[in-house]
């Protein structure tokens, strides 16, 4: 889990969507509060419009993780710069060994309400 946490982390702050959505399952599923992916595809055009946008310097902090077999969690806290603010919420990531290979099945980030 650490591996795939850091190059996700890594790749993204490079500006790299095409190296994070290979991260991904080629059926996997990314939920966030502006709507909902499906598919490695749907997955990287949703980063690389992230990207283009402005998002950087994440920094993720994992709370928790387990692994069972083939299947595996992490649940943590995020910081991501936008252009003109931080924001700051929860994720969690579904991981599945398939043959060998350590993917990303569903992911789901939630970032925390703005104090006003």
């Amino acid at each position: 889990m650490d591996n795939l946490r850091s190059a996700w982390v890594r790749e993204f702050n490079a500006g790299h969507a095409e190296k994070v959505a290979a991260l991904y399952a080629p059926d996997a599923v990314l939920m966030r509060w502006d709507g909902t992916m499906h598919g490695r595809e749907s997955i990287q055009a949703l980063l690389q419009k992230s990207i283009t946008n402005g998002a950087h310097d994440y920094v993720v902090h994992s709370l928790k993780s387990e692994r069972s077999g083939a299947v595996g969690y992490e649940s943590g806290a995020y910081n991501v710069t936008l252009r003109t603010r931080v924001v700051e919420g929860n994720y969690l990531i579904v991981v599945k060994n398939v043959k060998g290979q350590w993917w990303i099945v569903a992911h789901a980030s939630t970032p925390n309400p703005q104090v006003r």
